[in-house]
């Protein structure tokens, strides 16, 4: 067949039987590099084969495979064949051994592609094989003839999308401007896909896959932070800007929703979930997924760490971040019971109910913590004593108490008192489990009377009209947010 050598056809018929190959290649391995008339050599012939094994491999190029030798007239290198045709999951450390000896990541066969599009293209390739070219420098914005990226491949590809994949091409710099011999985008390449498999569209996908200026366009600045900023930097929209936690994009999606979408750094990921829960944000909110399917952010921030924490051997390891957002979930748990036995917010009691009774996802993260140092019984005892320890404490010497601050929706007429504040940052620290959404309450009120004060100022000096102190400023530039009195302390500066 296709003037194969005894060598070729061995392999071709290989079937986990390395003794006649191994005694073939005692005898004589002068033919090891030789191509049959396709050009194919026995190292291309283990890479299509789907019993290929990475001893069959490592045996090959020990008698001196050339793992860079191509087809003719494909020109297609090993790499590119086993991307184009793996199926086996035991076979997931060969590309990684000949990347080790050589193999060109980015070789281009006759089309122009790299093995990094026949990987794509391979409906039944695993995600591990597509991550070991991603981590050999292959590039993820290569075009081939067509003009098409992998990641082009990937997005048209309705019957092998991979939400996950995608947001692994993400991590490694693909450009969703890029566009293909058909002017296509990804994004227009993954509509033009779903179109013709008929599935329902995704918003991730539409939200990962739009530029930045789109993605400004159909959300908020505070938004975009959450998806590709830094912690200092959300933290200071939250705080300077008054930035709402709990806006929508076009799609339904809050900035909580699009920190679960970040596809790098789990570290600042779970910094900011902190700060935005702190700050209010709702864990409770629906958004569509895939399918038209509605999912809670307590299930999409549960499934989001159990598929980036598979290591079991170390719990605690595996608690990172996560640890937190279940410390919120036992804190509004509690603070929900609490209210509700005062006749309010019965129902957002029996929303959050409703969903950790269907999380399967919580329950197993429940269990990791009732084997660790915490569990739900101590984390909701915790939350009952600070409570309660909140009502028995007031603030200095007023009729205020830790525990009305906690209800109150706002903690603007709280500042307006500098002895409550002093009294409120004396005794903060003795509720650790309550002090992040008590420290961001006052700590939003404080930064907005601050402008507010700076922009009454700024418009005595300029206007010289009215005491500073007279209600009409404070009355007036309350209509204002935080951006509107930035702007025009700089405005009003600029004239004095």
């Amino acid at each position: 067949m296709d003037n194969d050598t005894p060598l070729h056809s061995a392999i071709r018929n290989f079937k986990d039987d390395l003794d006649h190959i191994k005694i073939l290649l005692e005898d004589d391995d002068s033919d090891i590099n030789v191509g049959n008339s396709k050009g194919e050599t026995a190292l291309h012939l283990a890479g299509q084969n789907k019993r290929c094994s990475e001893e069959l491999i490592k045996l090959l190029l020990a008698h001196g495979a050339d793992v860079n030798a191509t087809t003719s007239p494909d020109g297609n290198s090993v790499l590119h064949l086993f991307a184009g045709s793996c199926i086996n999951l035991d076979t997931n450390e060969v590309a990684t051994i000949l990347l080790k000896h050589g193999s060109d990541a980015n070789a281009r066969n006759s089309k122009g592609e790299i093995p990094l599009h026949m990987a794509v293209k391979n409906e039944e390739c695993s995600e591990i094989v597509i991550k070991q070219l991603l981590e050999y420098s292959s590039d993820v914005n290569a075009s081939d003839l067509k003009g098409d990226t992998p990641f082009h491949l990937a997005m048209a590809n309705y019957k092998c999308y991979d939400y996950v994949m995608i947001r692994l091409f993400l991590t490694y710099g693909a450009d969703v401007s890029k566009r293909n011999g058909m002017d296509e985008t990804p994004l227009q390449a993954y509509y033009n896909g779903k179109t013709e498999g008929s599935c329902p569209v995704d918003p991730r996908l539409q939200i990962l896959l739009q530029t930045r200026e789109e993605q400004l366009e159909n959300s908020s600045e505070l938004h975009i932070a959450c998806l590709y900023g830094k912690p200092d930097q959300v933290q200071d929209m939250l705080l300077q800007l008054g930035a709402d936690v709990n806006s929508l994009d076009k799609y339904g999606y809050s900035p909580l929703a699009y920190t679960f979408l970040r596809f790098h750094d789990d570290y600042d990921r779970w910094h900011i979930v902190q700060s935005l829960l702190h700050y209010g944000a709702n864990i409770c909110h629906q958004i569509t997924l895939e399918n038209d399917s509605k999912r809670s952010l307590i299930e999409v921030g549960m499934a989001s760490y159990s598929y980036r924490n598979r290591d079991e051997s170390e719990p605690q390891k595996m608690l990172f971040g996560i640890i937190d957002y279940i410390e919120h979930i036992a804190k509004l748990l509690k603070l929900y019971e609490e209210q509700a036995e005062l006749g309010i917010n019965s129902e957002a009691l029996q929303n959050l109910q409703g969903i950790l009774a269907k999380n399967r996802f919580y329950v197993i993260l429940m269990t990791i913590l009732n084997d660790s140092r915490l569990s739900k019984e101590s984390l909701l005892s915790k939350c009952s004593k600070e409570l309660e320890a909140m009502r028995e404490t007031r603030l200095g010497e007023s009729r205020q108490t830790f525990w009305d601050l906690m209800l109150a929706k706002t903690a603007e007429s709280y500042v307006k008192n500098k002895k409550l504040v002093e009294a409120f940052y004396a005794k903060h620290d003795i509720f650790p489990m309550y002090k992040g959404i008590l420290d961001a309450k006052i700590d939003k009120a404080l930064e907005r009377q601050r402008l507010i004060d700076n922009a009454t100022t700024s418009f005595f000096n300029v206007l010289n009209f009215a005491d500073p102190s007279d209600e009409f400023y404070e009355r007036t530039l309350s209509y204002c947010s935080n951006k509107d009195l930035m702007n025009l302390i700089d405005g009003l500066k600029e004239r004095e």
